[in-house]
């Protein structure tokens, strides 16, 4: 089977190997049977921008930052792109693309991170491993208190909280909307839609309604 490369990349033919991996996962996220999803399709769209330019060694070519850039690093983070992550090449990543908070003084070595806000007005984690258990104790400290200590099973779960971190509650949820803003960008849903239904039926999206990572239901 093949394998997700494991950034950073030191050149072109892997970066490339990973954006295409990456486009491939987002369009097989869905049932085998259901059509291309509009949102799923402008995901793709979005994320095809920010593949490797040519003549370089992996450089995003819309950011110029070292490929994957953040934007498409968190779209694989988020869709769970199987990369084979340790807790240090991930927390790697997610300092070098700044997606972690604090973006400053972290500590990443093998049995040990601490990333977050360093003079700890906002928190402040730290993750410590047990090397004759595998397991992970993350204590989080907050205004020079500790506020909460956990244990984490395994590398692979440590992973996971890592990635939860990226993760940013962007507007427009969680937010209270004015009426005159959801009218304002309505008028345009009607167009959308109808440009959809048409682009949804060309044979090469419809032909794709036989792809998808998820079995069909019962």
């Amino acid at each position: 089977m093949d394998v997700v490369p494991v950034p950073p990349f030191g050149d072109f033919a892997t970066a490339k190997r990973f954006h295409h991996l990456l486009l491939l996962h987002i369009a097989r996220l869905k049932q085998r049977g259901d059509p291309v999803g509009l949102h799923q399709f402008l995901l793709g769209q979005a994320i095809g921008l920010h593949g490797p330019g040519s003549g370089g060694q992996g450089e995003c070519a819309e950011c110029r930052q070292p490929g994957p850039c953040r934007t498409a690093l968190l779209i694989a983070l988020l869709t769970r792109l199987p990369v084979p992550w340790t807790p240090g090449s991930l927390a790697t990543v997610l300092t070098a693309t700044r997606l972690w908070p604090g973006s400053e003084r972290e500590v990443i070595e093998k049995d040990r991170l601490e990333w977050g806000d360093p003079v700890q007005a906002d928190p402040r984690y730290r993750a410590e491993r047990t090397p004759q258990t595998g397991r992970w104790t993350v204590r989080t400290y907050e205004r020079g208190a500790l506020r909460d200590s956990r244990h984490v099973e395994g590398d692979a779960q440590l992973c996971d909280l890592l990635i939860s971190h990226a993760l940013a509650i962007v507007f427009p949820y969680g937010w209270k909307i004015d009426s005159g803003l959801a009218e304002a960008v309505d008028a345009g849903a009607g167009h959308a839609q109808s440009w959809w239904s048409a682009q949804a039926h060309l044979p090469y999206l419809g032909a794709w309604s036989q792809q998808g990572a998820w079995e069909a239901g019962p």
